[in-house]
């Protein structure tokens, strides 16, 4: 059985699911390296599949050692800390002016 939290976070009007598991099939990776690995998906719920800095596509698959979750605050924390740092990025502020404009090309 896997282990997992499941945080819902809205950010900038977008509803947002972030799933942080231990999962099973890396227990190998604690018994090699001395800690685990864990498995983050972040997926935007609604609207469904609306894009964010860290995801085009409104899904991002993540993998984190222990020690870098912890340093990091754990997975809630250091996903929207990457979101945060992301929509800083030219980027993602030309990606949120290009869906504000109607846009011929």
């Amino acid at each position: 059985m896997e282990n997992k939290d499941v945080f819902n976070i809205t950010w900038e009007g977008i509803d947002i699911e972030i799933v942080c598991y231990e999962p099973a099939y890396m227990k190998s990776h604690r018994k090699i390296y001395g800690c685990a690995m864990f498995h983050i998906e972040v997926r935007s719920l609604r609207p469904e599949r609306a894009p964010l800095p860290i995801t085009e596509s409104g899904y991002r698959s993540i993998f984190i050692t222990e020690p870098e979750l912890a340093k990091q605050g754990g997975s809630l924390k250091y996903v929207t800390s990457y979101i945060d740092e992301e929509a800083k990025s030219k980027k993602w502020k030309n990606c949120r002016e290009d869906s504000r404009q109607f846009n011929l090309f």
